[in-house]
């Protein structure tokens, strides 16, 4: 009788093990998030590397996309669920009839910041804002953030930005147009703008940053506002593990940017040498102030912007 007890506790312990290891793990909510190659989005990779994601219970795939202008129609068509792009383009979209809202940010502005700066050909003839004149200068996107930036650069110092050609250069090309003689300058940003001073085929001229107001939201992560109303906790949980990866990659800086290199192709030195961004997982409307207003300025929009139902509670 013990022995036949005996057996069947083993049998029953046996078949709970089974089951308990055949159990399939906790189902994760798959999502897809758009994302441009800079070094803004290094808290995404870090929360994807990291585990930070998975603990949430998402499973989380970085969908690397070629400009952030491409990041409304990719979450129209439904290609990716969380879209990171410039801040502008999260106004633009909305100004023309689309609904979208700001779901988490990236960075935010810092005047100290060496990320973005007004690259000339070396040796080239741009030695003054005044220069500019007549010049012909890359931007990444036209009316693209830095387009932006540019134009209210260039116009708070007197120059009349219409007596200036921008064009459309991408920024893994911009080096080379350089180069070539294509372009006189270009706007750029960090990774780019470390290749191109290191390469000594372009010197920084101006940084930029210094001269605006900090503060203000860079790029931000964004999504269709009938998304967010039905994956609130989605949400929720992806702007937690982007503000955990944060803290994360504070205190552990070369692991972040090994993170990174996975994502964004870099040779050592270059990331080595790239300028960290301030970054804050959290977005308010009044951090797009600067945007509306400045994008007003330049007739960018059609009617006045209303941020507060831009940005998801």
């Amino acid at each position: 009788m013990k022995t036949s007890i005996t057996s069947a506790v083993l049998g029953f312990s046996m078949a709970l093990a089974l089951a308990i290891t055949s159990t399939p793990a906790a189902a994760q909510t798959k999502i897809t998030v758009g994302y441009t190659a800079v070094s803004e989005f290094l808290p995404m990779f870090v929360a994807k590397e990291r585990g930070l994601f998975a603990k949430r219970g998402l499973d989380v795939t970085p969908q690397q996309l070629a400009y952030s202008s491409v990041m409304p129609a990719a979450l129209q068509s439904g290609s990716v669920q969380i879209a990171g792009a410039a801040s502008p383009v999260l106004l633009l979209a909305n100004d023309n009839g689309m609904k979208l809202v700001g779901v988490a940010g990236t960075s935010v502005h810092q005047r100290e910041s060496n990320a973005i700066g007004l690259v000339v050909k070396a040796n080239g003839p741009i030695k003054t804002p005044a220069d500019f004149v007549g010049k012909k200068v890359g931007v990444p996107g036209l009316n693209a953030a830095l387009h932006i930036l540019t134009r209210k650069w260039l116009d708070d110092r007197g120059v009349d930005t219409r007596r200036v050609t921008f064009v459309e250069a991408p920024f893994p090309q911009m080096g080379d147009l350089l180069r070539g003689g294509s372009i006189d300058a270009a706007i750029t940003a960090d990774p780019f703008l470390g290749r191109i001073v290191q390469s000594g085929v372009g010197a920084m001229l101006f940084p930029v940053a210094a001269d605006l107001p900090a503060g203000f939201s860079n790029m931000l992560y964004m999504t269709t506002d009938a998304w967010e109303a039905k994956n609130g906790e989605i949400v929720k949980n992806f702007r937690l593990a982007l503000q955990e990866a944060i803290v994360y990659a504070q205190a552990h800086p070369e692991d972040a940017r090994a993170d990174m290199g996975k994502y964004i192709k870099l040779p050592p030195q270059v990331l080595a040498a790239l300028a960290v961004p301030s970054f804050d997982a959290s977005l308010k409307a009044s951090q797009l102030t600067f945007w509306a207003d400045t994008m007003s300025q330049q007739q960018m929009l059609r009617a006045v912007p209303k941020l507060d139902t831009m940005v998801a509670k």
